[in-house]
């Protein structure tokens, strides 16, 4: 059995994600919120991730946090994807395993965020360095990032590396069942939620949402508010379809979308060619303030891993009408901080809009038992969880004999 002996002074952790801010997406934010509560007890914390695209520093300060971005081909914008999207993954994959073979003794716990190839390289290197490797997956499911290894070209060398990782943080016990499926141990697996920044989001008093509404250069009326990326599964076609209906009942009512992905043109000529109120505001940086400027939060998704929005927009005091996936599933939303709904029926969505819109001292009321039950995702609580995993890891590595056996 190999051995690791606990380090003294303060630990050092190399945080992996494939992206990072500007890019914005779930995954990354909890990723850099999670670094900084790290530093504030003690931690040592710096990013790795990818010059994904063209104008980024190899060498940057994101919130205070050092990042170093590894030069890899980018996405292309036409041509045969396929084939040159294989080489981006193979060239993220070998870029992160090179850094972290070459540099990863400099850190005690190697942290990647996503079972991305950024993070599969960054365990490669972690091996080939003796440095123990803690992985967070963020979706599971027939859209999340364990489906897409097992069904690509690299699946043997994927699934491999994966079974020698140290640890799994994971936040879904679909996650957990996954990973185990494909060979992982259970004692490898510790569940962790999401940490929530307690002090960003919060709620605003009732006489200052106007105020902060015209600040931000949003309608009066009731206004539904969606964030996230814009993609198939988080149902924006379906919102979008049930908010004809709800402008039917409440002409007044607008809905907007923060966030940017392949839907927005869709989304874009809804808000331009109907005569709904639909706004499109793109990627913003101030989504607690559209929190807190909104009255409800809507994620008509199919399959989240944990989905943040909804902990972060209940913690601002908004109700929230949400698909069952996710942090949903397993807090009492409905009838208590908002309404769980098909993502696939639209009616069903239109009628929890309305419900909720049409009466704000019931919305006020179900956002204020929301703040309450996700009091416990506070990052104060969360940061605490993984300091002593990590110092856990240190102080004993399961034996690479462990996984010799494990079936392909």
């Amino acid at each position: 059995m190999e051995i690791i002996e606990p380090v003294s002074g303060a630990i050092r952790v190399l945080m992996v994600s494939q992206r990072m801010l500007p890019y914005v997406a779930g995954a990354e934010l909890r990723a850099l919120s999670l670094a900084k509560a790290l530093i504030a007890i003690g931690v040592e914390v710096d990013i790795l991730t990818t010059r994904y695209k063209a104008g980024l520093a190899a060498e940057d300060v994101i919130e205070g946090v050092k990042a170093r971005r590894l030069p890899v081909l980018r996405e292309p914008t036409s041509g045969p994807r396929q084939l040159a999207s294989s080489a981006v993954k193979a060239s993220q994959f070998f870029a992160a395993a090179a850094w972290v073979a070459a540099n990863g003794s400099s850190y005690d716990v190697i942290h990647g965020h996503c079972l991305s190839s950024t993070t599969l390289g960054a365990a490669l290197g972690a091996r080939i360095r003796r440095r123990p490797i803690l992985v967070k997956p963020s979706l599971g499911g027939p859209d999340g990032e364990l489906s897409k290894i097992v069904s690509s070209p690299y699946r043997a060398m994927a699934l491999r590396l994966l079974r020698r990782v140290d640890r799994f943080a994971v936040i879904d016990a679909e996650i957990a069942d996954e990973l185990a499926g494909v060979g992982v141990s259970r004692e490898r697996l510790i569940s962790i939620p999401n940490g929530l920044d307690l002090e960003r989001f919060h709620p605003l008093e009732k006489e200052d949402r106007e105020d902060l509404r015209a600040r931000l250069g949003l309608p009066s009326g009731a206004l539904a508010l969606f964030v996230g990326q814009l993609v198939v599964r988080k149902g924006v076609s379906q919102l979008l379809e049930a908010w004809e209906a709800v402008s039917r009942s409440l002409p007044t009512a607008t809905l907007v979308f923060a966030g940017d992905g392949p839907l927005a043109d869709e989304v874009k000529g809804r808000a331009t060619s109907s005569h709904s109120r639909v706004m499109l505001l793109g990627v913003r940086d101030d989504v607690a303030d559209l929190m807190r400027a909104a009255d409800v939060l809507v994620l008509p998704s199919r399959n989240e891993g944990f989905a943040n929005v909804v902990v972060e927009a209940m913690a601002c005091g908004l109700p929230v009408i949400s698909g069952r996936t996710g942090i949903a599933r397993h807090l009492p939303i409905d009838g208590t901080a908002g309404r769980l709904i098909d993502p696939e029926n639209p009616s069903d969505l239109a009628g929890a809009l309305v419900k909720i819109l049409s009466s704000p001292d019931r919305g006020a009321a179900l956002g204020e038992r929301g703040r309450q039950l996700v009091q416990q995702f506070d990052l104060r609580k969360v940061a605490p969880a993984y300091l002593a995993l990590y110092e856990s890891m240190l102080g004993r590595r399961i034996s690479s004999s462990e996984t010799d056996n494990r079936p392909p």
